[in-house]
């Protein structure tokens, strides 16, 4: 069973006061205590329980009792899909916890760290859970706005993920990589500072697209009340995306302004259209400068955006114009978002046209 001592720093004495004498020993549910970390005057302890599964227990820093508001017993116990818990950290407001779950792979998990209780926004249900390719997380740390989980995976051999703190995600080049949303539908992202990636394919009809013949500009609008078409929210009219608007490009670190993209399993496609990757862009204008597109084929470029203060709730939509700002032909329908607390979400699929021609696009990661 779990055994848990104070200790004095200087002289390595048990300092009695902690359970009366300096030791909380043979919790008959529990079985080995493998993680520790101490918030304010409680202490956390994650190990297994006496069925293999993992344990959590919150004491008191002073006492060493059980500090019962956490899961109304001090304990979160028996967890059935998971196996043993191996370490745990915290960012002063929720409990991370790593180990491996019932089907031999890791699992993280997110709670409060008052109440015990899982934090659902954390990959929907508070839990990180079966990746096919992984096994055990041995080790996690916390830094800025990320965890890193350390251990190793069915080759075996080491994993290390860094994942988003507030929903879990995975982080790639700087972006938090979400799942996509259904064809056609409107995108949901988290309100604050986590940013998204938007791809646009045009389809070139009427005349080759020679490279670096046309320059364009992305530009957004607050849809309101009204239409992607006939905007009514803020702004109400198409405004060139900046730097400082409300939804601004982002500065990726792991990205570089105008360097080529490369291909991604969910990149957008139109029917079997030749498909000529150009630019990933952290500002306005843009143009086919890795190519030339020819006729029937389709570009594609990326952009990398963020909120800027978005509201909870408020819908954006996008277009591309040129760069001095002369409209193209019609869109059907345009790219958008709603700016949402917990639901990470990104759209994929839809059209709009330049110049008579189609224009597929998705969020993508």
């Amino acid at each position: 069973n779990w055994r848990i001592e104070k200790r004095d720093l200087t002289t390595g004495a048990l300092v009695t006061a902690f359970d009366t004498d300096g030791v909380v020993d043979g919790a008959a549910a529990s079985q080995i205590a493998r993680g520790a970390v101490i918030n304010g005057t409680s202490l956390y302890i994650a190990g297994d329980d006496a069925s293999v599964n993992w344990r959590i227990e919150k004491r008191d820093l002073t006492t060493g009792a059980l500090v019962t508001a956490f899961d109304t017993d001090g304990v979160v116990d028996g967890v059935t899909a998971s196996e043993a818990a191996y370490a745990t950290a915290t960012d002063g407001t929720s409990l991370y916890t790593t180990g491996y779950d019932a089907s031999s792979n890791w699992r993280i998990e997110k709670r409060d760290l008052t109440t015990g209780a899982l934090v659902t926004a954390f990959d929907t249900d508070g839990v990180v859970d079966g990746a096919a390719a992984s096994q055990v997380a041995f080790a996690i740390v916390i830094n800025g706005t990320s965890l890193y989980a350390a251990g190793y995976d069915a080759t075996p051999d080491w994993r290390i993920e860094k994942r988003s703190l507030s929903d879990g995600s995975l982080v790639i080049g700087g972006l938090a990589i979400a799942p996509l949303a259904a064809l056609n539908t409107l995108a949901e992202v988290p309100a604050g500072t986590t940013p998204l990636r938007l791809r646009v394919n045009i389809h070139v009809s009427g005349n080759d697209l020679e490279q670096s013949w046309e320059s364009f500009k992305l530009q957004y609008a607050g849809r309101g009340a009204g239409s992607c078409s006939i905007p009514t929210g803020t702004p109400s009219t198409y405004t060139d995306v900046s730097s400082s608007t409300i939804i601004k490009f982002y500065d990726d670190p792991g990205g570089t302004d105008g360097t080529a993209i490369s291909a991604d399993a969910n990149d957008p496609t139109h029917g079997g259209d030749t498909l000529k990757r150009q630019t990933y862009e952290e500002a306005n204008p843009f143009t086919n400068s890795v190519s030339s597109i020819l006729l029937s084929e389709d570009g594609m470029w990326e952009f990398s955006l963020v909120s800027n203060g978005a509201p909870d709730g408020a819908v954006y939509c996008f277009r591309i114009v040129k760069a001095d700002g002369s409209t193209l032909d019609t869109y059907s329908p345009y790219p958008a978002i709603r700016i949402k607390p917990v639901n990470n979400q990104f759209l994929r699929g839809g059209k709009h046209f330049v110049d008579g021609a189609e224009m597929p696009y998705y969020f993508a990661p």
